[in-house]
This record gives structure tokens, C-alpha cells and sequence, in this order.
């Protein structure tokens, strides 16, 4: 029993006298994994409860808990209230939302609703006008696409008319006039008679677009997200429910700070909705 008891001791003591006790020493530890989480994403995707492939698998979301770390912000579009005017010249201005219309009738052609459903949706509903629109954009533009500072964003969506309308969805500059002179984001795109889904780059007015080869389907949902890596190329990477569709180097706007934005254009003398589940982003700082 006495032989036994010094083993166990001895073994403790070339233990503890492994262990680092200085700063760089802490860092040996980590890269000996003593610290399992160190330098990983930290996510939390589940092979039963996660959607198929995600952008956020890559993405700090554990740190983001850290507000010194990164910033998160999750919009569940089930708080968004509307408050409508008779004057379609005022703009809806809440809280944090900034909505912008554009019509020939009076305000009232336009709603946001948010019917019941699991987790809260936003119906937004344009008026029956060829050319009106709808802007949604949050009030403070709290994204810059900095080196060493990546972000990842994500909107899930549907929409009713998949040919006879124009969308902008993404980030950009804060603009009364997103679909027609917005000059500086990063966005998804589709115009009017076309489904086909564009990711556009935009800097200064100087735009790199692409198709992305797939298009919107109507009254289906679908997920679009952006991966900005942060590095000395600039990268912008596109993504389709999870699916990398493609990445930009050109057009960065990285001398603007961008807010959220949702921008929705009839092209027809019809009324179309747009239903949007959530909005996310996460930087880091």
C-alpha cells in the first residue's frame, strides 16, 4: 500500500512540475490542449436540430458572448411594429427601423403584419402600384468590413413574385433610395423579370456582379447569407441556404460603415409580400 501511495505522489508531482506557471507558459498549455476551446469557432451545431449546412459553423458565436470579443445581433422580425400615415411622403421612422415607401397612394397600400407562426415572421406587403416600394433599413450602421475583424450575416426569407419585382438584401449604406442609388454594400440582388439571384459587391458606385445560377422560388423559403473573412484579400464570400455560391475580391466597401437592409420593388401594378424570419450578424471586434 506504502509503494503504491508513493507511485500516485511522484506521479502528481511530474504532473504539476509539466504545468506551465507564467504567461508563456499559458500558452503552451493551450497549444497542448489544455484548453480544448482555444483558437477554435467555438459553434454549436447539432446533427439533429441544426438546418443542413450553415455559415455559422465557422462563426465565433460562443465569444460573441463576450462583447469585448464580437458583437451579435439577432433580429426575430416578430418585434418589428408599423405605424402607418396618411401621408406617403413621411417616412415610418421607429425606435430602430427606418422605413421608406414609395408610392402614388396613400400609406395604408402598405403593411407589415405579423401573422402567428413559430418564432415570429414580418409580412411585408407592397402597395398594388407598378414601381413602389418598400425600404427597411436599421437605423445605425454598425457593420465595417475591416481587416482582421471578419463578419458573417444571414437572412431567411420568401417572397410571393419571383419575376415582377426587384430586391437589394444585405448590407449597404444608409439610403432613401436603396434599389435605385444605393453606392456602397454588399448585397444580394434579383430585377424585375428575372429570378435569378445576383451578388453584388459595391464601392463608391463601382459594382462587381455575379449570378449566382440559382433562382428565387415563390412562397419558399430560403436562407442568404455573407462570410467577409477579414483578410489582406478582402474576401467576400456568398452563400445559398449554407451553400458557398461564390466570393468577391472586387468592390469592397471597406471605407463606409453599412447597416442591415431589405429593400423590395413592385414590377407590376400588383401587390406582392415578403415574409423574413430572422436577420443576423456577428463581427468581431
Amino acid at each position: 500500500m506504502n509503494k503504491l501511495f508513493s507511485i500516485s505522489v511522484l506521479a502528481l508531482m511530474v504532473v504539476f512540475l509539466s504545468m506551465p506557471n507564467d504567461a508563456s507558459g499559458d500558452t503552451k498549455a493551450k497549444n497542448r490542449g489544455m484548453r480544448p476551446n482555444y483558437g477554435k469557432n467555438m459553434s454549436f451545431y447539432d446533427d439533429i436540430f441544426s438546418q443542413g449546412k450553415t455559415i455559422w459553423d465557422t462563426a465565433p458565436q460562443l465569444a460573441a458572448l463576450d462583447p469585448s470579443a464580437a458583437f451579435s445581433q439577432l433580429w426575430e422580425m416578430f418585434d418589428i411594429v408599423y405605424k402607418a400615415t396618411d401621408d406617403p411622403a413621411v417616412d415610418q421612422s421607429l425606435d430602430f427601423w427606418i422605413f421608406t415607401l414609395t408610392q402614388t397612394f396613400v400609406a395604408s397600400a402598405h403593411s407589415i403584419t405579423l401573422p402567428d407562426s413559430l418564432g415570429g415572421v414580418a409580412n411585408i406587403t407592397t402597395s398594388d402600384t407598378d414601381n413602389d416600394s418598400v425600404e427597411l433599413q436599421w437605423n445605425t450602421e454598425t457593420v465595417a468590413l475591416n481587416q482582421n475583424q471578419p463578419m458573417w450575416f444571414e437572412i431567411r426569407m420568401q417572397i410571393s413574385s419571383i419575376t415582377q419585382s426587384d430586391y437589394i438584401v444585405g448590407l449597404c449604406i444608409t439610403d432613401t433610395a436603396i434599389i435605385d442609388a444605393v453606392s456602397d454594400g454588399i448585397y444580394f440582388m434579383t430585377n424585375d423579370a428575372d429570378a435569378n439571384i445576383d451578388v453584388v459587391t459595391e464601392k463608391n458606385g463601382s459594382a462587381t456582379t455575379t449570378d449566382t445560377g440559382t433562382d428565387f422560388v415563390a412562397n419558399t423559403w430560403i436562407r442568404l447569407g455573407m462570410y467577409f473573412d477579414g483578410g489582406s484579400s478582402d474576401r467576400v464570400y456568398f452563400f445559398i441556404d449554407g451553400v458557398q455560391v461564390g466570393f468577391h475580391t472586387a468592390n469592397i466597401p471597406d471605407d463606409e460603415a453599412l447597416t442591415v437592409s431589405v429593400a423590395i420593388q413592385n414590377g407590376e401594378g400588383a401587390a406582392m409580400t415578403t415574409m423574413i424570419d430572422y436577420i443576423k450578424v456577428v463581427q468581431v471586434k
